[in-house]
C-alpha cells in the first residue's frame, strides 16, 4: 500500500498557511502493519512535515507525521487542524461547552483554547506515528 507523502507542513510553532495539498512522494506501509499497529484501514492515511519546535520533543521538527485524515472528530490526543487558514499539529484536550485546550508539548509555548462554535477550526485528521529515517 503506497501512501501519499504531501507537499505541505503543520505548524508545531508558528502556523503554517496552506492553499493547497500536492503529492511529493509515496511511500510503502504494508496493510497488515497498518492494522496492527495503526488500528485502522489504510485509506486517508497520509504523510506530512512537521515544521517547528513546539511539539518537541514528541515531534521533531522536519519530521513525518502519518495522519489519519477520516479522525476528524475532536478527542484527546495529537491532531492536525486547521485554525482560519492555518494548519497546526498539536495535542488536544477536551473541554465542557465545545471547547477544545490546544496544547504543545515544548513547555515554553503557552497552551490556548478554542470554541468550536464560534471559532473556524477543523480537525483534518490524528496524528497516528512519527517517522524516523536512518541513512
Amino acid at each position: 500500500m503506497r501512501l501519499p507523502v504531501l507537499d505541505i507542513t503543520a505548524g508545531a510553532g508558528s502556523p503554517q498557511l496552506v492553499d493547497s495539498e500536492p503529492v511529493e512522494d509515496f511511500i510503502a506501509f504494508s496493510r497488515p502493519w497498518i492494522r496492527r499497529y495503526c488500528h485502522t484501514s489504510p485509506e486517508g492515511l497520509s504523510l506530512i512535515y512537521v515544521r517547528g519546535e513546539s511539539m518537541e520533543p514528541t515531534l521533531r521538527s522536519r519530521k513525518l507525521i502519518l495522519v489519519d485524515t477520516k479522525a476528524t472528530q475532536p478527542r484527546e490526543g495529537i491532531h492536525v487542524l486547521r485554525l482560519d487558514d492555518a494548519l497546526l499539529v498539536k495535542r488536544l484536550h477536551i473541554l465542557p461547552g465545545r471547547r477544545l485546550k490546544v496544547v504543545s508539548d515544548n513547555p515554553i509555548y503557552e497552551p490556548f483554547e478554542v470554541d468550536l462554535a464560534q471559532e473556524h477550526i477543523a480537525i483534518i485528521g490524528r496524528v497516528l506515528a512519527s517517522l524516523r529515517w536512518y541513512g
